[in-house]
């Protein structure tokens, strides 16, 4: 949940597609790795949070 609001924050960032690079070709913005490890984080937290209150 909290990922997918992070995802679409992060694509209203994202800049339009350069033709001269090729269909298909969607090269990594620091937004998105950065929003891709945020979410990894998030994840990973709860996760353990969850097995510690078990």
């Amino acid at each position: 949940m909290i990922c997918q609001l992070w995802k679409q924050l992060a694509q209203l960032g994202d800049s339009p597609p350069n033709p001269r690079l090729g269909d298909g070709f969607v090269p990594q913005t620091p937004s998105k790795i950065i929003v891709r490890f945020f979410c990894w984080v998030t994840s990973f937290v709860v996760l353990l949070s969850i097995n510690f209150l078990n």
